[in-house]
């Protein structure tokens, strides 16, 4: 009589152990970013090679967002900064980046500041293009004391601008956030309130929706011509007139 009890099969078990040291591994990596990212905030010393290795990988995360923002430092982060710092990078001087920006990742911040400058200084927002028959897509903006703009994604405005420039037709939404008005989710969620306007734009020339065509434009399904409900925590506003050049 075989008393001997059934074998897992081979790929099974390999899966299992493959989650458990899948899992395991991605505790102990976060745990070393943390640690790392702590320390170099706090200006210690990174020892060992696997410190390192994190350090350099904090700071190649980093001069990414400096890149894909045209160079505004704004967006990288209290630990990037640091990691940027480490390496020998100082976001402020463009000699110490390890790369160069080209012309169509400069930020359009003249466009930018046409677009979002009139909310006020201090204020954040959304910029998303929609350029009919190409891709849509978004950047942060925040405005500035001196109402100048830093932009999170400098080649979103950047293909914006050559867009109209060139005659292609679209949409532009801003989305305006006001921090001081929170909305709580279902999630439980503080979710600030938000100020939507919108551009038509054809022919190198922006139109300025009013609240009402924007409200219609964002509450009616494309598909069947219906209505949607309105996003909670949203207000629309007639947008104001602007010119490119």
């Amino acid at each position: 009589m075989n008393n001997q009890q059934p074998h897992e099969p081979i790929n099974t078990r390999e899966e299992r152990r493959q989650g458990r040291t899948g899992e395991a591994y991605r505790a102990e990596s976060d745990e070393l970013f943390e640690r790392v990212g702590q320390k170099l905030v706090s200006g210690r010393a990174i020892r060992g090679y696997r410190e390192e290795g994190a350090a350099m990988d904090l700071a190649a995360q980093a001069a990414r967002v400096l890149y894909a923002s045209g160079g505004s430092a704004t967006w990288v982060g209290e630990v990037g900064l640091a990691a940027l710092k480490w390496t020998g990078v100082d976001p402020q001087n463009p000699g110490t980046w390890p790369f160069a920006i080209p012309n169509d990742l400069m930020p359009a911040r003249g466009l930018a500041e046409k677009l979002a400058g009139p909310a006020g200084p201090c204020s954040e927002h959304i910029i998303t293009a929609l350029i009919t028959n190409g891709p849509c897509r978004s950047s942060a903006v925040k405005v500035r004391e001196d109402m100048s703009c830093d932009i999170e994604l400098a080649r979103v405005l950047s293909a914006l601008e050559r867009a109209v420039i060139r005659g292609a037709s679209g949409c532009v939404i801003l989305r305006t956030f006001d921090h001081r008005r929170t909305y709580t989710a279902q999630s439980g969620a503080a979710i600030p309130y938000k100020t939507v306007r919108s551009w038509y734009f054809h022919d190198g020339v922006f139109e300025a929706m009013t609240a009402a065509e924007t409200f219609d434009a964002a509450c009616t399904d494309t598909a069947t011509g219906g209505p949607l409900s309105p996003e909670p925590a949203v207000e629309y506003a007639d947008a104001w007139e602007i010119t490119l050049l």
